[in-house]
């Protein structure tokens, strides 16, 4: 049995079987529930199960391949992780996540919950994305820190006559620009309250919710949270019912980060703070310039940028966000109030002073890319860092250059000791396996493009 299982010992199951006996007294008409886990790349995974065994997961009762979390995007395992067939494909199991037990978005009769998958051996490997985040947050409590953040999330709607091949079809009315248009989010209303219902039923804090720059595109807030884990909970199970919700209306929902090479791209982007033992907030100035702390912040975050840029853009489609007047940053670039930087200060003054990260692109995990911005902040508040000046009308002409090419961003996370330590070197190598397995097989396919230049003409 998992230690950390033990750990939480009759405690943990009783709270789950009171959770369970909740649910099914409130909702007596379901029968399955799908036990789900994010992989690496945000696909859900699980399996379905009678309610009435669904106790049974509280004491490791339901298992899964571990290999699930060398999944390649293609859901196939990589050779090299030492998680499949090179050690026996040994089993995980579920451990549930407290408070995630819900309905379907889209199935009153089927319910779900949110599950992390561990070794059925303990290990002090943590390979779990949930697990190495909450380490990362174990850091900041021994320095009597809390952090606070929201997020942003951006996708496309389009038509489910779309085919995996694409490209995007639009949307009625979404072939038009539609930017901060009402119309468009009238047009759109009843997917928004499907949306709206599904998170209400979640208990996801969504805000406010607004039609984007791209053609059919739209962007949902989240509120801001103390419960970081909680918070990228909240932010892998939106992603699931915006697609599941987009389905129920004949359309279809994609956080690719560049689904269509004339329109923006999708970002995620993060408001962060840090609070002190007594609730205070740490980046809060008496002015309307940075204070000390949320200067190092930035010089962390900024330092950090290129070592973890592979885990903010995850995907080889990723890196054809960062391109110049696309509202995606290009560099290691920083200013106030100002969209076209890589880490804005929306508010410098009073309680709500906070650094906004806007680098990760929509296709990005959760788990992984709050623990690398963590570490950025970490870094930058123990050092002392200091940022180089703030951008006035954009990107400082001597702003060191993020990358947009994909190589370039898996090499320098590979060779950054920072990147390590914040994930663990046994993640550092499956994540890094998998995205190098994921390059050369992109590489080895011809793209109709090259036939379209070449077949008729050489």
């Amino acid at each position: 049995m998992n230690a950390k299982i033990d750990q939480t010992g009759n405690e943990f199951t009783v709270q789950f079987q009171a959770e369970l006996a909740s649910f099914v007294s409130k909702n007596p008409q379901v029968e399955q529930v799908h036990i789900m886990f994010p992989d690496m790349n945000c696909t859900m995974r699980g399996k379905s199960i009678a309610i009435s065994a669904l106790g049974k997961l509280a004491t490791g009762g339901v298992k899964m391949p571990f290999s699930t979390h060398g999944l390649s995007v293609w859901g196939r395992d990589v050779d090299g992780t030492g998680l499949a067939l090179e050690t026996g494909d040994p089993d995980g199991i579920f451990v549930p996540i407290l408070g995630s037990l819900s309905l379907s978005p889209t199935n009153a009769k089927l319910g779900q919950i949110l599950t992390q998958l561990r070794p059925v051996k303990s290990s002090d490997e943590l390979v779990d994305p949930r697990d190495i985040l909450a380490a990362m947050l174990k850091r900041f409590s021994n320095l009597g820190l809390k952090p606070v953040l929201a997020t942003e999330v951006e996708f496309y709607l389009m038509s489910d006559q779309t085919t995996a091949a694409g490209p995007p079809l639009p949307i009625p009315g979404g072939r038009a620009q539609r930017v901060n248009e009402i119309d468009a989010l009238v047009d759109q209303q009843a997917f928004i309250d499907s949306v709206r219902q599904a998170c209400a039923a979640q208990n996801i804090p969504i805000d406010t919710i607004i039609a984007e720059y791209g053609r059919g595109q739209f962007e949902i807030n989240m509120q801001h949270s103390d419960d970081v884990l909680q918070a990228a909970d909240h932010a892998i199970l939106f992603r699931h019912l915006v697609r599941h919700c987009a389905k129920k209306h004949g359309m279809r929902a994609s956080f690719m980060a560049k689904p269509m090479a004339d329109q923006p791209g999708s970002g995620l982007h993060v408001h962060l703070s840090v609070l002190d033992q007594d609730g205070t907030n740490i980046f809060a100035s008496d002015n309307d310039q940075a204070n000390a702390k949320l200067l190092n912040a930035v010089a962390g975050v900024l330092n950090s940028l290129p070592d973890f840029q592979a885990i903010f853009a995850p995907h080889a489609n990723s890196y054809r966000r960062f391109q110049a007047h696309s509202h995606a940053p290009t560099n290691l670039s920083w200013g106030y109030d100002h969209r076209g930087v890589a880490v804005r200060i929306p508010e410098a003054n009073g309680k709500n002073a906070r650094l906004e990260h806007r680098v990760c692109g929509a296709d990005a995990n959760p788990y992984l890319l709050l623990n690398a911005i963590l570490a950025g902040v970490l870094h930058g508040l123990e050092a002392n860092l200091q940022p180089n000046s703030a951008a006035a009308t954009g990107a400082l002409e001597d702003d060191e250059r993020l990358t947009n090419v994909w190589p370039i961003a898996l090499t320098s996370l590979e060779n950054s000791q920072l990147a390590k330590s914040t994930f663990g070197a046994r993640y550092h190598d499956i994540y890094l396996t998998c995205r190098h397995a994921e390059m050369d097989e992109l590489a080895a396919m011809i793209p109709d493009i090259e036939y379209q230049a070449y077949l008729h003409r050489i």
